[in-house]
């Protein structure tokens, strides 16, 4: 295209001159034919001719003249046509090349490497020393250099570059257009090109990078050679910048929705996380166990041969520890006792925290019912190892229920439920084991659940009664005091307190139980000391239950506002607490016995024997009194029983506290206790509990009533 123009270029040249030529030499050429036309006609032929010649001589010579002149500016003409198309060419050659080249960047190179090649092609475009590509940072206002490459060591001084972009308004939507910056101009300080490229510069190309009418950046361009760049170039380079412009464009683009991609996947995972999994020990929890369970059961459907299992367990007095040493010292432990139960896991089973201590485990594709104890062995003698926890060094053991794959399932829940009944019977058995759950359990699980139920009906309608068995003083034979029981009389019959008390201890309810009791005893104790039937000597036993001692903080005061309440004197109230709950947590256990004897009323330690007390942890106590189990007195044919009574009667005199004798059922348990300097005992072979208006009528109908017998 551009070789036909500069040929239409030459011809109109040409046929102008032509022309000029002609409109100069023509009227001279008619002149000199007028004249001899003329002679002629007044004139011989031979005057014709000679006036013919000499009007055709000059018209010959304008010729020759003409020809000439045109051949020499003809020469010169297309000399230098020849020249601007040798350098047309040239440049052509380049720009096809240059072109090639950056399509070949684009198309071969990571898009990491291809802004550096692009700088190292814009320099040998414009035989320049350095090519800078400046990103536009729109937070900070700046630019940041994103690619650069230079023939020579140049140092640049960034911060002065963004001074001087900032003075030209490079990075100001009202000047996109390339400038050429010559060294010594009016349009800046040479003294900020010195400042920026270290040295005084010829010259300096500014392209912009533009799109949409937004400034991405700036491709800078200097050389020390004093030739300027031409406008063909400047424009190829806005061409570059251009669509290096729209490549940043796309960058950013793409970077934000990588971003937001990663960004919303981080989000998914917290979610997951958070849905799916412990906060505390990381392990999953009920929703991605019970998805886990669903799979193992109907796989098992599908396939007979596939064996699983589902693991129940929590830790032993968690609850304890959580109270003495508070919730911290009690998330430490959940920790280790999770890290130590993941050792002896297989990455293939499922191993999840359910609720507070509550803990479960799927194993999949066990061969047979061995290879679960063999697993559950390890983990309960990794689980009993000593660990140290807010520098105390603790023992903690897990109770385990075990529920294997029936065919007589029908839901995958139903296995978890059973693991965890399963798991209640370990505990009430022992703690430190575990159980396989059969259906016996479930019974009793039934049972409990229906208990529960209707002692909440019983407390709600008044069906809670109190019954007293009186308390004899051995050496004189006179009744020193009752114990008052609590009894449920139900619709379906009499329920004993063995049945209901431990439903009521699970269920939370033992508290209410034991104020009813106490505040239905003392109203007795009022009315008979009223009547003048008892003493200020006379006294009540009121069992206290272990929850008492269980909570952390418990409150007391009810106690004290209930001696207050019905007029009695403290020392006429003797509460009697287990033994077993008293030495879950012997300091606690003191320091609340303290409290109590602080009210002035009398502690009594119950069902003395059956625990793990020692005589260091006795003297801890200071409590009041012993009161021995009647297991050991109703067997005192046993000569290892009567050894023991013998030794907890000595025992109660050396250490200043008196003792009562459960269990008296014939005289000769009577002769014995008595021989041994025992003070006070109680059984059916004086009285079992009765109402109180029996009660009443028994044992006040004179004023030193008999001992029965």
């Amino acid at each position: 295209m551009k070789r036909a123009r500069f040929q239409l270029k030459v011809t109109h040249m040409l046929i102008r001159r032509h022309l000029v030529a002609a409109w100069v030499l023509l009227p001279a050429a008619a002149v000199s034919a007028g004249v001899s036309i003329t002679a002629a006609w007044s004139g011989d032929f031979r005057s014709v001719a000679v006036y013919l010649a000499a009007g055709m001589l000059p018209v010959m010579c304008g010729f020759a003249f003409l020809s000439v002149l045109l051949h020499r500016r003809t020469r010169d003409t297309l000399k230098l046509a020849g020249d601007e198309l040798f350098s047309l060419r040239k440049d052509r050659e380049q720009l096809i090349k240059f072109n090639a080249s950056i399509i070949s960047i684009a198309e071969n190179l990571h898009p990491s490497k291809v802004l550096q090649r692009v700088t190292q092609e814009l320099i040998d475009l414009h035989s320049a020393d350095l090519c800078l590509i400046l990103q536009f940072q729109e937070h900070s206002r700046s630019f940041v250099t994103i690619s650069q490459y230079a023939r020579s060591k140049r140092d640049i001084d960034l911060d002065s570059l963004n001074v001087f972009l900032r003075v030209l308004g490079v990075s100001d939507d009202s000047a996109l257009k390339p400038r050429i910056i010559k060294q010594g101009s009016n349009e800046t300080n040479d003294r900020y090109m010195d400042n920026v490229f270290g040295g005084a510069v010829p010259w300096v190309l500014m392209v912009p990078m533009v799109y949409q009418g937004r400034s991405l950046g700036v491709i800078v361009i200097h050389s020390d050679n004093d030739g300027p760049t031409d406008i063909l170039r400047t424009e190829l380079t806005r061409v570059v910048a251009h669509q290096a412009a729209v490549a940043l464009n796309h960058a950013q683009l793409f970077q934000k929705a990588q971003d937001e991609i990663r960004k919303r996947a981080e989000t998914e995972d917290e979610l997951y996380q958070i849905a799916f999994h412990d906060s505390l020990t990381g392990l999953p929890n009920r929703s991605f166990f019970l998805d886990r369970l669903n799979r193992a059961f109907g796989r098992g459907k599908r396939d007979e041969d596939f064996f699983y299992a589902v693991v129940y367990f929590d830790c032993d007095n968690f609850k304890y520890i959580n109270d003495s040493l508070g919730h911290q010292a009690g998330d430490e432990v959940l920790c280790q006792i999770t890290d130590r139960i993941k050792e002896e896991l297989r990455p293939s089973d499922t191993f999840a925290r359910i609720g507070g201590d509550e803990f479960v485990i799927l194993f999949e594709g066990l061969t047979k019912t061995e290879d679960v104890y063999f697993v559950l062995s390890r983990i309960q003698k990794k689980a009993v190892l000593p660990m140290e926890v807010m520098g105390k060094e603790l023992v903690v053991s897990v109770s385990i229920g075990v529920a294997l794959c029936h065919s007589h399932y029908s839901h995958p829940q139903e296995l978890l439920r059973d693991a965890d009944i399963a798991m209640y019977r370990a505990k009430m058995r022992s703690k430190g084991s575990f159980e396989i759950f059969d259906k016996d359990m479930r019974a009793t699980i039934v049972r409990h659940m229906e208990v529960e139920s209707r002692l909440r009906r019983a407390l709600e309608f008044g069906e809670l009664s109190t019954v007293y068995q009186p308390i004899v003083d051995l050496s004189t034979e006179e009744l020193a005091g009752f114990e008052a029981l609590v009894r449920w009389n139900s619709e379906s019959g009499d329920m004993y307190p063995d049945e209901f008390i431990p439903v009521a201890e699970k269920c939370g309810l033992v508290g209410r139980i034991d104020r009813f009791t106490m505040m239905n005893a003392l109203s007795q104790l009022q009315s008979w000391m009223n009547q003048g039937l008892v003493g200020d000597r006379f006294f009540l036993s009121v069992n206290l239950s272990s929850s008492h001692f269980e909570q952390k903080a418990p409150s007391f005061e009810w106690i004290a506002e209930a001696i207050e309440q019905f007029g009695i004197r403290p020392r006429q109230l003797h509460l009697e607490i287990t033994e077993t709950s008293m030495m879950k947590n012997i300091h606690e256990a003191s320091s609340r016995v303290k409290y109590l004897k602080s009210l002035g009323v009398e502690v009594k330690v119950d069902d003395f024997g059956t625990g793990y007390s020692s005589l260091t942890y006795l003297a801890r106590l200071n409590a009041d009194s012993i009161k021995i189990d009647k297991s050991f007195v109703m067997n005192l044919a046993h000569e290892g029983n009567q050894a023991i009574v013998r030794s907890i009667i000595s025992l109660s005199k050396d250490m200043g506290m008196s003792c009562v004798a459960e269990g008296v059922e014939t005289a000769e348990h009577l002769e014995f206790l008595r021989s041994l300097g025992c003070q006070y005992g109680q059984g059916y072979f004086f009285s079992k509990p009765v109402p109180p208006a029996q009660a009443q009528l028994t044992f006040f109908s004179a004023k030193h009533p008999p001992v029965p017998g």
